[in-house]
């Protein structure tokens, strides 16, 4: 039933990406969450909770912000030390709050990362979180928590490919790094899922980074605080300085999970 839940999700996200507009490519993956549900209460006659909807501790939340910022803090540092970004003017970077208009001061712009994140976690607790740690990796947990991790991971970088494709028009090689880098930030996410056995944990690393690496590098046509010549270079989700960092971090994350099969 995971490859049919999958096979959904592509098929929804394909649908939104062919529009060419991001915000219907989020209105076409907002039905992924409430399918993951309908599948565990009608499928598999489980219960909804089950799929994480779990108290976790102040430590695992503070540690679910801390680790994917603490990656894109390295990955800025070694883009820095390469000479592979500049940073931009606060007035050239588009204020989604001032309509044509940049930022006029640091705290706006804060305050716009701030919001980005809370926004990214409600979203990403109902549809991505949901669906791929909530659903997915938890079905899959009976091969073992490492091999659920990295499965996981792998189909969640490969949802991504439609937009990358379609959507942002990255090309193969650009497709292709960026799906790399996105199953690699999946292990990120899968690994702080199964050690809060929390959504909200999870949630709140997808928040953090989605709100750093836009506002920080942009998405899209849309740029953020740092430029550079080369973002197949520079860039964490697109580029291969985020590859070599992601790749590190995951297989530490990995190493550090247990290799035991658990029930489903």
């Amino acid at each position: 039933m995971v490859i049919v839940y999958f096979v959904i999700c592509v098929l929804l996200v394909t649908a939104g990406s062919l529009t060419k507009n991001f915000n219907y490519v989020q209105l076409s993956i907002l039905p992924i969450g409430l399918i993951a549900i309908a599948f565990q209460k009608f499928v598999h006659r489980g219960k909804i909770r089950d799929l994480g909807f779990n108290k976790t501790s102040v430590k695992r939340l503070i540690e679910s912000a801390l680790i994917p910022a603490s990656v894109i803090v390295l990955i800025i540092l070694i883009d820095w030390i390469f000479g592979l970004i500049k940073t931009r003017d606060l007035a050239e970077i588009h204020n989604p709050f001032s309509r044509g208009e940049g930022f006029d001061g640091v705290w706006p712009f804060v305050f716009a990362v701030a919001v980005s994140a809370l926004f990214t976690f409600i979203a990403a607790l109902i549809t991505e979180e949901l669906a791929f740690r909530g659903y997915i990796l938890t079905k899959l947990r009976k091969l073992g928590d490492r091999r659920s991790l990295w499965l996981s991971s792998l189909l969640f970088g490969a949802w991504h490919y439609p937009a990358a494709i379609i959507l942002w028009d990255l090309g193969i090689f650009g497709s292709t790094l960026y799906v790399l880098n996105i199953s690699l930030l999946g292990v990120l996410f899968g690994y702080v899922f199964l050690k809060s056995k929390s959504l909200v944990a999870c949630s709140i690393s997808h928040a953090v980074w989605n709100a750093l690496e836009y506002s920080l590098f942009g998405v899209g046509n849309t740029e953020g605080l740092f430029a550079g010549s080369s973002r197949v270079l520079f860039d964490p989700e697109e580029g291969i300085i985020g590859t070599v960092v992601l790749t590190i971090v995951a297989l530490v994350l990995a190493l550090r999970t247990e290799v035991g099969a658990k029930s489903a």
